[in-house]
């Protein structure tokens, strides 16, 4: 086309193409690194274009010769950058992301500056885009000054990139020794003599897991360390969006397993799981000295929170007596003496009397937080796909005019195309219902929570009623002594599944008729009757959490400073 149209039209062509791939760039998804690639491909082509158009106006062949040469000359160049940059963030990709762990012996340069970051990342379109309309501009005046102007500036901007980026290429080399940068983390590691140790992953689900624990551990005012492993997760210094901060804690996230075995101290008293993974396996051979126990990321009455896996662990730490009997009904054997009532320590100060009174329903604030829709049928507890929408809709058409959170768990959709669906859908739904004429004043919005910095447990204080499968959810809302309500769906009756699920004692049953929504919030929000499940709660409560459900801190810690006492010599 370049060969074949006017000078003017491939001028304007080449200007409107190079705007609407900068635009178009900015609303892509996919990979980075391959939209650059086929970006650089893109801009060499206009470029092309461009040095074309030389030809259609019969230009002096040196200068169609001299602006191929330059064209050339530019993308060798970008190239050459793209090489530099590529080799900066492998030197700048440490084994591990860290927190609390002084990493000054590896004297980690400043990184490049932004713009100089920004300018050369951009260079593969803007050099050849811009040549290629200066090309194309010269071939409509005649004039090859601003062909010159756009060569000089561009060639200037690469080889300047190019000396900088060298230079910041040779101050970073040294972190490419991968062995010397684990060792100055191992001793960092040694010297902080941890004596207690949480190990997870990194999905977010699994670090809402380790925050749960995070406040607990340093209550305790005993050296502890969190290790994660992550296979995706980016360890670029320059680009770490790790979203767990710990306050103290030292916590390192490392991929290979390989690594992280390199640094992690075999003199730890107790190594906790937050949650029964197949990793746990490698971490307990190992550490053949640490105590393993099963920590758990709270109480449910699902077919998984009772596994034959559980027999690795020294100890298994539940929640209450419900848990210890859930043990006790499983197919397989677990010593009595090997479970340990701990509480649930998290919790301390959910258990207050309601925000609002009976007799003010228009301030009620409802939260629908199902369950994910995990890996099999026989453990797909998950109401969301299903029943969702619909309990959304009895929750907003409601005439006490609820406020309605949404908190969908961090790993739906994992498995279920169906299940994300769903969750997008109700979502869309609630910011419907907020802009509609007469919709709720901005401190009453409805709500989708989607924060991965706060665990669930942390909205409680903010909510009166809640909506939940059959979860740890429920469990914890417990000691909110607040009324809750599950949503049944297996095909037992109510009776039937209270005596299946033990925590729904205490609950009011949403069978498959939609209206058990609006009755359960009814039996809520009457000013003139009495809370028909209150009693079951408190006492659900004890059996659940123990007596001490309201702090259970000191229970946790007199469990911890007993086993390390009992700890092997």
């Amino acid at each position: 086309m370049a060969l074949l149209a006017p000078a003017v039209w491939l001028l304007i062509l080449l200007i409107a193409d190079t705007l609407a791939e900068a635009y178009l760039d900015r609303r892509r998804a996919g990979s980075r690194t391959a939209q650059n690639r086929s970006a650089a491909v893109r801009a060499g082509l206009r470029g092309v274009a461009g040095v074309a158009g030389l030809t259609t106006v019969h230009s002096p062949e040196t200068l169609v010769i001299t602006g191929f040469a330059v064209l050339v000359s530019a993308q060798l160049g970008t190239v050459g950058l793209s090489l530099l940059r590529r080799r900066l963030a492998q030197y700048r990709t440490l084994p591990f992301i860290t927190r609390n762990i002084d990493l000054a012996e590896l004297r980690i340069p400043a990184p490049p500056g932004r713009m100089l970051m920004l300018f050369s990342a951009g260079m593969e379109r803007c050099g050849s885009s811009a040549m290629a309309v200066a090309f194309a501009i010269t071939a409509v005046t005649g004039s090859p000054h601003i062909a010159v102007c756009a060569a000089v500036t561009v060639l200037s901007g690469v080889g300047g990139s190019a000396a900088v980026l060298s230079t910041h290429v040779r101050r970073n080399q040294h972190l490419a020794n991968r062995r010397s940068v684990i060792d100055v983390i191992r001793r960092q590691v040694v010297s902080f003599k941890p004596r207690l140790m949480l190990y997870a992953l990194s999905h977010p689900s699994d670090r809402s897991h380790v925050a749960m624990w995070l406040p607990v551990l340093e209550r305790l005012s005993i050296p502890s360390l969190i290790m994660m492993r992550d296979r995706e997760i980016s360890f670029l210094i320059d680009d770490d969006s790790f979203e767990l901060d710990p306050p103290t804690c030292p916590l390192l996230v490392g991929s290979s397993f390989t690594d992280m075995r390199a640094v992690m101290p075999q003199n730890v008293g107790i190594t906790f799981f937050p949650s029964g993974l197949m990793d746990n396996y490698l971490v307990a051979a190992h550490l053949d000295s640490s105590r393993l126990v099963l920590l758990g990321h709270g109480d449910s009455d699902k077919n998984s929170s009772a596994s034959r896996a559980d027999v690795l662990y020294d100890q298994v730490w539940v929640s209450g007596q419900v848990a210890r009997e859930r043990y006790l009904r499983a197919p397989f054997r677990l010593d009595q003496d090997r479970i340990v009532e701990i509480g649930r320590p998290q919790l301390a100060g959910l258990s207050t009397p309601r925000r609002q009174p009976r007799n003010a329903p228009s301030g009620m604030t409802v939260l629908y937080a199902p369950t994910w829709e995990a890996w099999s049928d026989e453990n797909n507890y998950s109401s969301l796909t299903e029943r969702g929408a619909s309990i959304v809709q009895a929750l907003l058409r409601h005439p006490a005019g609820l406020r309605v959170w949404f908190k969908p768990h961090p790993k739906t959709g994992y498995f279920s195309e169906e299940a994300r669906r769903a969750r997008d859908a109700i979502a869309k739904m609630l910011e419907a219902a907020n802009a509609a004429p007469h919709s709720a004043t901005p401190d009453r919005q409805h709500r989708t929570i989607i924060d991965t910095r706060r665990v669930i447990y942390e909205y409680f204080d903010e909510v009166d009623l809640l909506i939940a499968d059959v979860s740890g959810v429920v469990s914890d809302f417990v000691a909110t002594q607040r009324p809750f309500a599950m949503v049944n769906m297996t095909s037992c009756a109510s009776d039937e599944f209270r005596a299946r699920f033990p925590v729904a004692t205490a609950a009011y049953i949403v069978g498959q008729n939609i209206s058990d929504v609006g009755d359960f919030v009814d039996e809520c929000t009457r000013s003139n009757s009495d809370d028909a499940l209150a009693d079951a709660r408190r006492e659900l409560a004890d059996r659940l959490l123990g007596a001490d459900y309201q702090d259970s801190f000191p229970r946790f810690e007199q469990a911890v400073i007993g086993l390390l006492n009992d700890r092997p010599s």
